[in-house]
Formats: structure tokens, sequence, C-alpha cells
């Protein structure tokens, strides 16, 4: 099997449809609020093609090369850093939960506008893995992607991950700096049995010794001063919830300086 990566088009739209709907198969906040249903395939299939088309909007596929057909096994939205917040939620597709929807998807946006705090960054909206290449790597190449990019100009990512997500976005450098909790008393509990839906809110900081090398004469530092006052990436529909034990690798981990959860003391948890 060898994987590769590639900007995703127009023509991929059904099948990263396809790519969320089979990953999200255990998540009771995706099933609530997008039920398995016409609507919610419509709903989005049209989102796809609709922000795919966005320049800031980055939509990264994954793909099996040997395969016949060249499958597309996993995808990734990476918002960049000069997106501004949208605050306006969709009309949610027919049939789910949109109450829940509201008050969950609406707790990202607001959440994510008050850890970042203006602060220019990158935003790994969502990533996806088709569940039989789960554990191979796909996700952590997406992953990746955005990361050096961060690095590059010295800029910080975000993103939204589950509980079981977290320890593998940790080995990425990441750390929790809030989390969200839904309670489904009602709800979850006629779906996966579950009485409450967590939510990880995590940061990462860039790696910094190439950057603030003095012989490297102050560039990446100039970019993320320069950088300060851009206003960071909005927040649509989408969570990220990576479980498919990204294949990992060298990076980060030992170079990150420790600065994230000192710029979002604010914002951790009692």
């Amino acid at each position: 099997m060898s994987l590769l990566m590639r900007k995703a088009t127009l023509s991929d739209a059904s099948a990263l449809t396809e790519i969320y709907f089979s990953a999200f198969t255990v998540d009771a906040v995706s099933l609530l609020a997008f039920p398995r249903n016409k609507s919610s395939w419509d709903f989005w299939y049209n989102s796809v093609v609709e922000e795919i088309a966005d320049p800031n909007a980055h939509f990264l596929c994954v793909y099996d090369s040997d395969s016949p057909d060249q499958k597309i096994v996993a995808y990734a939205k990476w918002n960049g850093p000069n997106v501004p917040f949208g605050t306006d939620l969709p009309e949610w597709p027919e049939g789910g939960d949109h109450a829940l929807a509201n008050h969950f998807f609406g707790n990202l946006v607001n959440r994510h506008a008050s850890i970042m705090k203006g602060r220019r960054h990158w935003y790994l909206e969502l990533v996806a893995t088709r569940p039989e290449y789960q554990g191979k790597g796909a996700a952590g190449k997406l992953l990746r992607w955005g990361i050096e990019r961060s690095d590059e100009e010295g800029t910080e990512t975000y993103l939204e991950a589950s509980p079981d997500g977290k320890p593998i976005y940790e080995r990425f450098g990441f750390q929790e700096v809030d989390r969200l909790v839904v309670e489904l008393e009602g709800k979850g509990e006629g779906v996966l049995s579950e009485k409450e839906f967590i939510e990880v809110f995590m940061i990462g900081a860039p790696k910094l010794p190439e950057l603030l090398d003095p012989t490297n004469g102050g560039e990446g530092s100039s970019k993320a001063a320069q950088n300060d006052t851009t206003t960071p990436a909005k927040h649509l529909k989408y969570h990220a919830s990576v479980e498919d034990g990204i294949e990992m690798f060298d990076g980060r981990t030992d170079t990150v300086v420790k600065t994230a959860e000192v710029a979002a003391a604010d914002s951790l948890p009692p």
C-alpha cells in the first residue's frame, strides 16, 4: 500500500462526503446532528462543494496509489490564518437535533474565538479517515501538512479533538487548553448509550529553534510579529476527531516551546 497526498478538487466532493459518514459512526453529536439520510448527505456534499472553492480553505486528501481507482482514503480541511471568524450557523439537515447542533457548534465557535483572542493561527477544522485505512498513517500526513506551514510562519495551530484523540495530538506537540462537556441525557443515550459528549480544545505552538535562530536573520520572529493583528480562521460546522492511530513522526514534540499553555492560561478549565 502506498499512501500519497494531494489537493482535493470539486470532483472529489462525493468521496469526501462518503468518508465523513464512514469515519464518524461512533460520534454521538454527528449521529444526532447529521442523521444518516439524504438531507444530511446533501448538506455535507453541498458544503464541501461550496467550501472547497474558498482559496483560504485547504482541502487535502490522501489516496491509495496502489488501488485501481486511486481511492481517496482520508481528507482534512485546514483553514488558513487570514480567514475571519464567521458566527452564523448553517441551516441544519432535516431530521437532526437542531437544538443540539446549535448548542454544540455554537460553543465551538465561541470557544475558538475566546481561546485564540485574535492571534494568527492555522485551524484544523476536520480530519476523517475510512475505517479500513485507520492506523496506517493517512491522518498523520494531513496533520503534518498544516503543522509544517504553521512552523514556517511562526504561528500557532488550533483544533478540536475527542478525548480518545487527545493523546495522539499531544504526540504532535499539541496541548489541551479547555474542553466542552455536552449533556446527552435523553439524546445520546438513544444513539450510543452516552450520557455526555466531550470535546477538547488544543493548541500547537510553532517549532521555534530554526525560526528564532539569530543566524536566520530573525526572519521567523518577524513573521510572527507581523501576523499578530490578523484575525483567525472561521469555524463553520466541523470538528476534528482523530482516533485512527496516527503514524507518529519525530517532529515538534521535543522542540516545542511551551508558550501555548501560558498564552491561553485564562482559558484553562478550573
